[in-house]
């Protein structure tokens, strides 16, 4: 395989990437607005409707847990490290997905059925990177954009670096 058939093959799956990535922020907008429906719902049907003078029309927390009909914890949002996280867990309440952002970094993560970060896409530094693990949660592949230029570093079994031809 050429160096120009290998990075086409890279651009392609990062195109699918963003797609995802994109997929997974609408989702998890509509996972928001789910918590807050849920939420208000809970709030008027347990208590008597409040007057006018009563409702500022804002909601505030530092944390949201959103459940499912087994009371298993399905999605988080709440605050770290000085900026905001959303969580999306799977049944066994692994983290699946975590989107963040702080003043220092903004990313994705995904994680596979056991927990583990498999892909990370993040803009840190102004700079954006977008890393690919092993089951051991080690780089194999990473593409960043450096400010003196693109960067792509692949690595094997052992963490040497590999050579790209």
């Amino acid at each position: 395989m050429t160096t120009d058939e290998r990075i086409e093959k890279l651009e392609r799956e990062l195109s699918k990437a963003r797609t995802r990535i994109h997929i997974l922020v609408v989702g998890a907008g509509l996972c928001l607005a789910s918590l807050a429906a849920v939420y208000a719902y809970g709030q008027f049907s347990l208590k008597p409707r409040p007057s006018i003078a009563e409702v500022s029309g804002e909601l505030r927390a530092r944390n949201f847990v959103l459940e499912d009909e087994k009371g298993r914890v399905r999605a988080t949002l709440g605050m770290f490290e000085g900026g905001a996280m959303l969580r999306l867990h799977t049944e066994n309440g692994d983290t699946g997905v975590a989107l963040y952002l702080n003043d220092e970094r903004a990313g994705i993560t995904l994680n596979d059925k056991n927990g583990k970060h498999r892909a990370v896409l993040a803009v840190t530094q102004n700079m954006p990177i977008l890393s690919l693990s092993d089951e051991r949660e080690e780089p194999r592949a990473s593409l960043a954009v450096l400010k003196d230029g693109p960067i792509l570093t692949m690595r094997d079994a052992k963490g040497q670096v590999v050579p790209i031809r």
